[in-house]
């Protein structure tokens, strides 16, 4: 069996979700504006790290690029959602001017644009990366994926959630800990090489948190007007110990994809984001709420 890593994540997230998606062939009811942000900044900054005039970018030209993508990207999005009003016009005042109505496609390209121009203010100095493939066998199953950066031994994945990743979370993140089992175990590809590499050593993986490019409108207690707010890289490497224990958990996972156990998540809240609810039919009564709202 072969999975990528996106299959083990839909998994973990609801089997039933999976087994609509995978096996019975169920698309994404639509395009949110989360998944075109995290989308349009990967590509914008792989666009700065291997474009072949990548030096040369201005501010100018990195905004260019991320309208580009964010068009392309946005094509089969929800427009109603892109259409939502994230900040409502107010006239002027004495003290400010008018601020325009902003919809939630406009904010996410603002921010987009923020991320992308920050990023490659800082980062264009350093070593230069790229996108790579891996792929690692665990017991006769194989498991694949993307990394977003290599500058190896650092390795890097981009994040644009609305929080900061605990560290909890990160310590239990299944893509962390197989591209870190890739490069100690199995084989990576950088960007456009036909061959692979056996590197035999654990990578320094971070997590790069995007939102932490913006900066402070003004002064407070702990910070001050202009200031980052936070370190974009966060660490996350993994011992060898954690990558071997890790192994179990994820036959788990794949066992359960064997055995057929496609139960719906424990977490209904989930339902309301999820992109194969529509589908999601299983242990519903038709119409039962209905009913009952109509009886009181």
């Amino acid at each position: 069996m072969r999975l990528s890593v996106k299959d083990l994540q839909l998994y973990q997230k609801c089997p039933r979700a999976y087994r609509l998606h995978k096996l019975e062939g169920v698309e994404a009811q639509r395009v949110t504006v989360s998944w075109c942000k995290s989308t349009t900044a990967r590509e914008v900054i792989k666009e700065l790290c291997c474009g072949a005039v990548a030096l040369s970018h201005t501010q100018v030209e990195i905004e260019k690029i991320c309208e580009a993508i964010w068009r392309s990207v946005c094509a089969k999005a929800d427009q109603e959602e892109l259409n939502e009003v994230a900040l409502q016009a107010k006239p002027a005042t004495k003290t400010r001017g008018e601020i325009a109505l902003v919809t939630k496609g406009e904010k996410a390209l603002e921010q987009i644009k923020t991320w992308c121009v920050a990023y490659w203010q800082m980062e264009r100095d350093k070593t230069k990366g790229s996108p790579a493939l891996y792929e690692t066998e665990i017991l006769g199953y194989e498991f694949c994926g993307t990394i977003d950066l290599v500058r190896f031994p650092q390795i890097y994945f981009f994040k644009t959630s609305s929080q900061v990743p605990s560290l909890t979370y990160l310590a239990r993140d299944f893509e962390i800990s197989l591209v870190s089992h890739a490069f100690l175990f199995g084989k990576v590809w950088n960007a456009g090489e036909t061959e692979y590499t056996n590197y035999s050593i654990i990578p320094h993986a971070n997590i790069y948190y995007l939102p932490n490019l913006e900066t402070y409108k003004r002064n407070t207690k702990t910070s001050k007007a202009g200031d980052l707010k936070g370190n974009p890289a966060i660490p996350c490497t993994r011992s060898k110990q954690t990558l071997l224990d890790f192994e179990y958990e994820v036959l788990d996972v794949v066992r359960g994809i064997e055995k057929g156990h496609f139960h719906m998540a424990a977490a209904p809240l989930n339902c309301s984001i999820c992109q194969y609810a529509y589908a999601c039919t299983s242990g519903v009564e038709p119409n039962i709420l209905q009913e009952i709202e109509m009886e009181d």
